[in-house]
């Protein structure tokens, strides 16, 4: 759900303090989209889609519509520190930390095991649930991995049906992000991961991109010894995840 506000005065040519406020609201509308994380929407995850326009007071208003809606509970998207102020000022607290990694895009390995195209959605919905737990995405966030760049690769390793892995990448300008990446936990340590890396890797050098991203947790030693080993390393600020009790 999109959250918006919208300009509800007359018809009649608003002066200039009322055309102030207009601009002002239409600058706030859409800044944020919230979708459930459970299935009777006790929880919701926020995600900022204009963070410029962001302030504790719009956080505070947002709060204040999704409890009464019945919301009790928000976690945020991964963002930056800076970005993080207005929600840490309106009473959310980091619940993760996360690193932030790159890579140029000069070299890339060589391929490894064969991808597919991901034609089953929810297949994927339910791998990431068994790869993630609580924290996986469902088809909202999906939806919203695949629009959040200019060009993206939707890839599998197994049957479409019922894959062991899929990565979403995706390129915007000259950057290649890795914006999802989940493993079946009973098909671990078989070089799917690493498969689905490459092949994004891969993909995002020949859509022109010059280096690529990733974010982790900073407590998935796994996920961080496959960037690493990969020739990911850590830029200087990471990401937090933010939450808070409604």
């Amino acid at each position: 759900m999109a959250v918006r506000t919208r300009w509800t005065g007359g018809r009649a040519r608003p002066d200039g303090a009322r055309a102030a406020r207009r601009r002002s609201r239409r600058e706030r509308e859409g800044w944020a989209r919230v979708r459930p994380r459970d299935a009777d929407g006790a929880s919701a995850h926020l995600q900022v889609v204009d963070p410029a326009v962001v302030t504790a007071e719009g956080v505070q208003a947002l709060c204040a519509a999704l409890a009464e809606n019945g919301t009790r509970h928000v976690v945020t998207n991964a963002m930056s520190g800076a970005d993080a102020v207005p929600f840490r000022n309106a009473g959310f607290r980091i619940t993760a930390e996360l690193d932030l990694l790159s890579r140029p895009l000069d070299d890339v390995p060589p391929s490894g095991a064969r991808t597919r195209r991901a034609r089953d959605r929810a297949a994927a919905v339910a791998l990431d649930r068994r790869a993630f737990g609580p924290d996986a995405f469902d088809d909202a966030a999906i939806d919203a991995a695949l629009r959040a760049t200019t060009a993206v690769r939707f890839r599998v390793v197994g049957a479409p049906t019922a894959p062991l892995g899929y990565a979403i990448t995706g390129v915007a300008g000259r950057r290649g992000y890795v914006q999802r990446l989940a493993v079946d936990p009973d098909a671990q340590r078989r070089g799917i991961g690493a498969a689905l890396l490459v092949d994004g890797l891969r993909w995002s050098r020949r859509r022109g991109a010059r280096d690529a991203v990733v974010n982790t947790d900073r407590a998935n030693d796994a996920a961080r010894a496959l960037y690493e080993k990969y020739g990911f390393v850590d830029l200087p600020t990471g990401l937090v995840v933010l939450e808070r009790a409604l």
